[in-house]
Protein backbone atom coordinates (compact mmCIF):
# COMPACT_ATOMS: atom_id res chain seq x y z
CA UNK A 1 0.00 0.00 0.00
CA UNK A 2 2.83 2.43 0.78
CA UNK A 3 6.10 3.47 -0.76
CA UNK A 4 8.96 4.90 1.28
CA UNK A 5 7.53 7.80 3.25
CA UNK A 6 9.44 10.74 4.79
CA UNK A 7 7.68 13.31 6.99
CA UNK A 8 9.77 16.42 7.63
CA UNK A 9 9.10 18.83 10.51
CA UNK A 10 11.03 21.79 11.94
CA UNK A 11 12.12 21.66 15.56
CA UNK A 12 9.50 23.18 17.84
CA UNK A 13 6.73 23.64 15.28
CA UNK A 14 3.06 22.74 15.55
CA UNK A 15 2.01 21.12 12.29
CA UNK A 16 -0.79 19.04 10.83
CA UNK A 17 0.17 16.74 7.98
CA UNK A 18 -2.50 15.46 5.61
CA UNK A 19 -2.13 11.87 4.39
CA UNK A 20 -4.09 10.27 1.53
CA UNK A 21 -4.02 6.47 1.49
CA UNK A 22 -4.34 4.81 -1.88
CA UNK A 23 -4.16 1.26 -3.14
CA UNK A 24 -3.40 0.78 -6.83
CA UNK A 25 -3.93 4.51 -7.39
CA UNK A 26 -7.45 4.38 -5.92
CA UNK A 27 -8.38 6.00 -2.58
CA UNK A 28 -8.35 3.41 0.23
CA UNK A 29 -11.67 3.38 2.12
CA UNK A 30 -11.08 3.70 5.88
CA UNK A 31 -14.77 3.53 6.80
CA UNK A 32 -14.66 0.03 8.33
CA UNK A 33 -11.41 0.51 10.27
CA UNK A 34 -11.20 1.33 13.98
CA UNK A 35 -8.22 3.67 13.91
CA UNK A 36 -4.81 4.55 12.59
CA UNK A 37 -1.90 4.39 15.02
CA UNK A 38 1.15 6.56 14.34
CA UNK A 39 4.38 5.85 16.22
CA UNK A 40 7.81 7.47 16.09
CA UNK A 41 10.71 5.39 17.42
CA UNK A 42 14.46 5.69 17.81
CA UNK A 43 14.84 2.20 16.32
CA UNK A 44 12.45 0.24 14.05
CA UNK A 45 12.02 -2.73 16.37
CA UNK A 46 8.90 -3.92 18.11
CA UNK A 47 10.60 -4.01 21.52
CA UNK A 48 11.50 -0.28 21.37
CA UNK A 49 8.91 1.98 22.97
CA UNK A 50 7.71 4.86 20.78
CA UNK A 51 8.77 8.40 21.67
CA UNK A 52 5.55 9.64 20.02
CA UNK A 53 2.32 7.67 19.76
CA UNK A 54 -1.03 8.84 18.36
CA UNK A 55 -4.27 6.92 17.86
CA UNK A 56 -6.23 8.67 15.13
CA UNK A 57 -9.98 8.18 14.72
CA UNK A 58 -12.85 10.13 13.19
CA UNK A 59 -13.43 11.66 16.66
CA UNK A 60 -9.87 12.14 17.97
CA UNK A 61 -8.64 15.60 18.99
CA UNK A 62 -7.59 17.49 15.86
CA UNK A 63 -5.39 19.86 17.95
CA UNK A 64 -3.19 17.21 19.59
CA UNK A 65 -3.60 13.89 17.73
CA UNK A 66 -5.15 14.36 14.31
CA UNK A 67 -8.29 12.95 12.76
CA UNK A 68 -9.67 10.80 9.97
CA UNK A 69 -11.25 13.60 7.96
CA UNK A 70 -12.56 11.83 4.85
CA UNK A 71 -12.70 8.06 5.46
CA UNK A 72 -14.18 7.08 2.08
CA UNK A 73 -11.29 8.87 0.32
CA UNK A 74 -8.60 7.52 2.70
CA UNK A 75 -7.70 10.98 4.06
CA UNK A 76 -6.50 11.68 7.58
CA UNK A 77 -4.52 14.35 9.41
CA UNK A 78 -1.63 13.72 11.81
CA UNK A 79 -1.06 16.53 14.32
CA UNK A 80 2.47 17.00 15.64
CA UNK A 81 2.66 19.41 18.58
CA UNK A 82 5.63 21.52 19.68
CA UNK A 83 6.46 18.79 22.21
CA UNK A 84 6.42 16.14 19.44
CA UNK A 85 8.81 18.13 17.25
CA UNK A 86 11.24 19.23 19.99
CA UNK A 87 13.50 16.18 19.72
CA UNK A 88 17.08 16.61 18.45
CA UNK A 89 17.35 17.22 14.71
CA UNK A 90 17.84 13.79 13.10
CA UNK A 91 15.88 10.97 11.45
CA UNK A 92 13.56 8.76 13.50
CA UNK A 93 11.55 5.74 12.40
CA UNK A 94 7.89 6.25 11.51
CA UNK A 95 5.47 3.37 11.86
CA UNK A 96 1.82 3.76 10.81
CA UNK A 97 -0.65 0.96 11.56
CA UNK A 98 -4.11 0.51 10.07
CA UNK A 99 -6.24 -1.17 12.74
CA UNK A 100 -9.59 -2.87 12.24
CA UNK A 101 -11.38 -5.90 10.90
CA UNK A 102 -9.33 -8.01 13.33
CA UNK A 103 -6.04 -6.85 11.77
CA UNK A 104 -3.23 -4.43 12.53
CA UNK A 105 -1.22 -3.82 9.36
CA UNK A 106 1.86 -1.61 9.01
CA UNK A 107 1.12 0.67 6.06
CA UNK A 108 3.97 3.19 6.33
CA UNK A 109 6.57 1.27 4.33
CA UNK A 110 7.13 -1.59 1.92
CA UNK A 111 9.07 -4.68 2.97
CA UNK A 112 12.25 -3.51 4.74
CA UNK A 113 12.16 0.10 3.55
CA UNK A 114 11.66 2.23 6.67
CA UNK A 115 9.48 5.32 6.79
CA UNK A 116 11.20 8.37 8.29
CA UNK A 117 10.11 11.11 10.70
CA UNK A 118 12.73 13.80 10.08
CA UNK A 119 13.22 16.59 12.60
CA UNK A 120 15.04 19.49 10.91
CA UNK A 121 16.72 22.43 12.65
CA UNK A 122 14.70 25.62 12.87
Amino acid sequence: MAEVLTLCVKQGENISISVSLTSGGVPFDLTNYDNITVEVKKAPYEKFEPIISKVITADSDMNTVGQITNPSQGIFQIRFTEEDTSYPATDYYLIIYLNGNGNSDIISSDCCNSAIFRVCPQ
